[in-house]
């Protein structure tokens, strides 16, 4: 009856964390991610705790570079609904970082960026995104524009720095570019990106 019912739950919130365990173990002591996913694959068949285990998942298939995997967990994560606001921008802000990696997925990097923005104000975690991809992929235009948005969104001047001392230093910098960056860096007292500026 119901007793029983909520004896096997409690069973299996006790084994899932014990698989958990023994995958963060494997992941994080040993760097087995092959024996971390067999740990996390097993918590996941008992039902229980689903976004942990979605979110071990996608973690550990990431550091196996299975992106395959990790995009099909991190899809289940943001998919958790509005009531779990930061468990799905989460998801989304590391399915951006995932996509926008590859120059062949960056229309649809962006697109899930947007959408963690728009699930959470977190203005900071996607700057850091945008940081490293405007870093990998320096001529993307698009790129640097949503930058500026995100930049300009946020109430931090290193991150509004960051963006306009990038899009100073690229080829088709405007000279009002370049002073902003100049003036924002003078601003801040950071008087050796300013030198580098002055330079172009």
């Amino acid at each position: 009856g119901l007793l029983e019912r909520s004896k096997r739950e409690a069973d299996a919130l006790v084994r899932v964390e014990l698989l958990l365990r023994l995958g963060e173990l494997q992941e994080r002591v040993h760097q087995n991610h092959g024996a971390a996913a067999d740990y996390y694959e097993r918590a996941q068949g008992l039902g229980v705790r689903q976004v942990d285990v979605w979110r071990a998942r996608a973690r550990v298939a990431g550091l196996a570079g299975d992106t395959e995997a990790q995009m099909q967990f991190l899809e289940r994560l943001a998919n958790v609904g509005e009531r779990e606001e930061g468990i799905r921008s989460d998801a989304l802000f590391r399915m951006a970082e995932v996509l926008l990696a590859d120059a062949d997925s960056i229309e649809a990097g962006i697109t899930r960026l947007r959408e963690a923005l728009e699930a959470s104000d977190r203005v900071e975690r996607g700057a850091m995104v945008l940081e490293q991809a405007v870093a990998q992929h320096p001529t993307n235009g698009e790129l640097l524009d949503v930058y500026e948005q995100v930049a300009r969104k946020g109430e931090d001047d290193r991150i509004l720095f960051h963006y306009l001392k990038t899009r100073a230093e690229h080829a088709d910098a405007t000279v009002d570019q370049v002073r902003e960056a100049v003036e924002k860096a003078i601003a801040l007292e950071q008087t050796e990106p300013v030198e580098g500026l002055l330079s172009r």
